[in-house]
């Protein structure tokens, strides 16, 4: 069966392995972005938010080329996404789910919305759920519907391989010349019957 982590891999979320930051990050960045960066993961370790995604964006942006400001400013935005993914979702959320929180934030979505997801789904993980939902409303799907649609598809009990399907659904249907808005539907359809009407 396909873990959380695995499914959110598959996302493109930031991963890696766990390890003391320091040495990646003095390695790879300037000093100066480096003890900016190794700042910021220390407030987020003391915070209780996972630090290993800060790490990821920053060596991320070393790699694309990006300024040491740049960088340290991309970290700093991820960090308040984890730390309001946490108050939406809960302080019992896991590392995987603050990250999609915070993909959630960046595509549009609110701190209400993200409440309303884990009240509908108190007892499994919203990881891919929401990282799914978060590419989707970067595409154009309005946070909305998408808030609507995934309470009806958690009270479905749809699992993270079928958010994975409608993904996969959704990006066949738009090569095939469709839209988007009534793509997601169709395969909301698909996985819970009645689950795409929306007002």
């Amino acid at each position: 069966m396909m873990t959380v982590a695995t499914a959110v891999t598959l996302l493109a979320l930031t991963g890696g392995g766990w390890q003391d930051p320091e040495p990646r990050l003095r390695a790879r960045l300037d000093s100066v972005t480096a003890r900016a960066v190794e700042a910021i993961v220390d407030s987020a370790r003391i915070r209780g938010l996972p630090t290993e995604p800060l790490i990821q964006k920053a060596l991320e942006g070393r790699t694309k080329g990006a300024a040491g400001d740049r960088i340290v400013a991309a970290v700093g935005i991820l960090l308040d996404g984890l730390g309001r993914s946490r108050q939406a979702l809960g302080s019992a959320a896991g590392a995987d789910e603050l990250q999609a929180g915070a993909l959630w934030f960046r595509a549009g979505g609110t701190a209400e919305q993200l409440g309303r997801l884990r009240h509908a789904a108190p007892g499994r993980s919203l990881a891919v759920p929401i990282a799914v939902s978060a590419e989707l409303l970067t595409r154009g799907w309005p946070p909305d519907e998408a808030t609507l649609l995934l309470e009806r598809l958690f009270r479905a009990r749809v699992s993270d391989a079928a958010f994975l399907s409608l993904r996969i659904g959704v990006n066949d249907a738009l090569r095939g010349g469709a839209s988007l808005v009534p793509a997601v539907r169709a395969e909301v359809a698909r996985l819970a019957p009645g689950g795409n009407r929306v007002p």
